[in-house]
């Protein structure tokens, strides 16, 4: 959707809450003298908008609060940039999303409120303490989490397994053998233009694939201080970048990307272009809302491990965050705000649920209410979910540049020589990944990790 149509939604958003609010002839429906709070959002999912516009209209309909909330919602290509220039304007908004990588950029520009002094102890005790990597600095919390989504799962059509007498494993943990073998039983039994596996590509990769690194290597990409790299010539890494070459030296994965892009590559396996596919946990919610004719055809499981131990990290925790902007002159109203839309349990639950799940609570107390209150189809889907979540890595907070080279970069320079010596192959992209993560952080100007 373009920047226009985006604005177009906006305004009918506002309008459709205005409209709301004179109805009803003389029933009051609408706050008198109530202070205005904007939200900007991202647009996600359409279910997702829906859901946000919906629970926007249920708190305006409270009367008595003093806040009438005004929501906006920008696609993903302006967001970032928007709030930079609203931040320089001196128009930004009340409340609005980060997403939990960026979340230390936004903290150490001053774009962010610290939220302690507008929540109660209890509340601020009821966040998961994994996501203190990201929303605590310097004794305070920055943000109250909405959830988070891991973005590595594995998920198959069975029906393509079937075709190729592969059986899915034991207790449904695939190794790499498992998953070499049932790529080179698939490839024959496809069609031209169809692949067995989608990956991620590009920039993409920095969090598709950092998770698999990691339980392959055992380790980020920098030190916990950002000081030295990580990626050596060792056999953890050249493990991992093996696995990408076997994969691309079968003819296994496609070289571009067949969807938009790794958040839609969903799409692409029901579709019938893709076998099998890394992806995001979000996908399972595209299936069920999109595709609901592939349901059953559909296998969720932990992405594949070298040994097949699920209980290593194999992803990186993605997700959102509500923030208070620290030029807001209603702090404490845009609080009650963003208390109403996560701290309310079956608010903010209503929200797992459309989601099918595939994604998880960061509060703890939802994440007791949800276990009890679920009422999912596919409880072996959420449970990969949660399995994934419990071990993820949170993104880097440090320059994408340094993702790219070992991730991005070093996969591309493997996939297009694969007609090449293999252990040459992989000696020059640990070294080519090397050289620029070492140039990058000895130049001046770089920072250590300042929660080190």
């Amino acid at each position: 959707m373009n920047k226009m149509m985006k604005c177009i939604l906006s305004v009918l958003v506002i309008c459709a809450i205005a409209l709301s609010a004179t109805a009803c002839g003389s029933k009051q429906t609408k706050e008198e003298n109530a202070t205005k709070i904007t939200f900007y959002i991202r647009a996600f999912e359409d279910w997702s908008q829906e859901y946000t516009t919906k629970k926007v209209e249920q708190f305006n309909k409270i009367l008595d609060d003093g806040i009438e909330v005004e929501l906006r919602f920008y696609d993903a290509t302006e967001y970032g940039q928007l709030l930079t220039t609203a931040y320089e304007n001196n128009t930004m908004p009340d409340v609005y999303l980060v997403d939990t990588g960026a979340m230390y950029n936004y903290y150490s520009q001053g774009y962010i409120a610290p939220i302690n002094d507008y929540f109660t102890d209890e509340e601020i005790a009821d966040i998961n303490s994994n996501a203190d990597s990201y929303l605590l600095y310097d004794g305070k919390y920055y943000g109250y989490p909405w959830m988070s989504e891991p973005n590595s799962i594995f998920i198959y059509r069975k029906d393509y397994l079937t075709k190729a007498g592969v059986s899915i494993p034991d207790n449904n943990i695939w190794t790499w053998n498992d998953l070499l073998n049932a790529c080179s039983k698939i490839k024959p039994v496809l069609s031209k233009g169809q692949y067995v596996l989608g990956m991620p590509l590009g920039i993409e990769a920095n969090t598709g694939l950092a998770g698999l690194a990691y339980s392959t290597t055992g380790g980020d990409v920098l030190n916990n201080d950002w000081t030295e790299c990580l990626v050596q010539d060792n056999e953890g890494w050249r493990n991992f970048y093996g696995l990408v070459f076997d994969l691309y030296k079968g003819g296994y994965c496609p070289m571009a990307n067949v969807s938009t892009m790794y958040n839609d590559i969903i799409d692409a396996l029901c579709e019938n272009k893709l076998a099998m596919t890394f992806c995001g946990s979000w996908s399972i919610a595209e299936v069920l809302n999109n595709y609901p004719e592939q349901e059953d055809n559909i296998g969720v499981a932990v992405i594949p491990t070298k040994d097949g131990d699920i209980n290593k990290t194999t992803t990186v925790n993605g997700g959102w965050n509500y923030v208070i902007s620290s030029k807001s002159a209603h702090k404490d109203l845009a609080a009650q705000f963003i208390k109403f839309m996560l701290c309310n349990k079956e608010v903010a639950a209503e929200y797992f649920e459309l989601a099918n799940y595939c994604k998880a609570p960061v509060l703890n107390s939802l994440s007791d209410y949800i276990e009890t209150n679920n009422n999912t189809q596919h409880e072996e889907w959420m449970q990969v979910v949660e399995k994934v979540t419990e071990t993820a890595i949170t993104t880097g907070s440090y320059s994408q540049a340094i993702l790219s080279a070992a991730y991005g970069t070093a996969i591309e320079y493997i996939m297009l020589n694969t007609d090449k010596n293999k252990d040459d192959v992989i000696t020059k992209a640990i070294s080519d990944a090397k050289y620029t993560i070492e140039t990058i952080i000895g130049s001046d100007g770089w920072t250590r990790n300042p929660k080190a």
